[in-house]
C-alpha cells in the first residue's frame, strides 16, 4: 500500500511551465482506470484522465508515469487532442494542445508532438513537434519530415503603456 502511494505522490507537475505557487498544491488525477507495475516503475491512467494541479489542468486519453526508485523519470500525455492550460506568474493564461505531450524529468525537456497548437497570452505558436529545455532556455519547433505543414508563429506587438495625459496651456 506504501508503494502505491509513493506511485500516485510520483505526478509531479510540469515544471518547465508551472506557475511558482502550483508546485505547491496537491496533485487531483481522475481516470477511468489505473494500473501500476511496481516492478517497472511504471503508472497508467486510461480513459477521461483529468489531472490538476494549483491552475494546472492537463485532460488525456491515457497518460502514463515512468519512475525509477521513487523518482519521476518520463510523463507521458496522449489524447486526441491531449490539452495543457494554466495561469502564468505574469498573469498570462497558457493552453497547449496536441497529441503527445512527453516530460523528461533528468534532462527538464519538454515535447509536445502531432498537431502541436500553443496559445500564450495572445502569441500563438503551431507546428509538428515543439522542444522546450527549461534547464537550458530553449525553444526547438519544426515541421513534420514528411508534411507540408511549416512551423507559424503569431507574436502580438507589446502594448505601449497609456502616456501621461497632455495638459494644454
Amino acid at each position: 500500500m506504501i508503494r502505491l502511494l509513493v506511485f500516485l505522490l510520483l505526478l509531479l507537475p510540469l515544471p518547465v511551465l508551472a506557475l511558482s505557487s502550483d508546485r505547491g498544491q496537491p496533485i487531483n488525477i481522475e481516470s477511468d482506470r489505473l494500473d501500476i507495475d511496481e516492478a517497472s516503475g511504471i503508472s497508467t491512467y486510461q480513459g477521461n484522465v483529468h489531472y490538476t494541479q494549483g491552475t494546472i489542468v492537463l485532460n488525456a486519453d491515457v497518460m502514463v508515469v515512468h519512475s525509477r526508485d521513487g523518482q519521476l523519470q518520463k510523463f507521458e500525455a496522449i489524447g486526441d487532442p491531449a490539452d495543457y492550460m494554466q495561469d502564468m506568474d505574469n498573469g498570462e493564461k497558457l493552453k497547449a494542445e496536441s497529441k503527445s505531450m512527453e516530460y523528461f524529468a533528468d534532462s527538464e525537456k519538454l515535447i509536445l508532438s502531432d498537431n502541436v497548437h500553443i496559445v500564450k497570452g495572445e502569441n500563438v505558436f503551431t507546428g509538428n513537434t515543439i522542444e522546450y529545455s527549461s534547464k537550458d532556455e530553449i525553444v526547438s519547433a519544426r515541421k513534420a519530415e514528411t508534411g507540408e505543414e511549416r512551423v507559424k508563429v503569431i507574436i502580438q506587438p507589446r502594448k505601449q503603456p497609456d502616456e501621461p495625459a497632455k495638459t494644454g496651456k
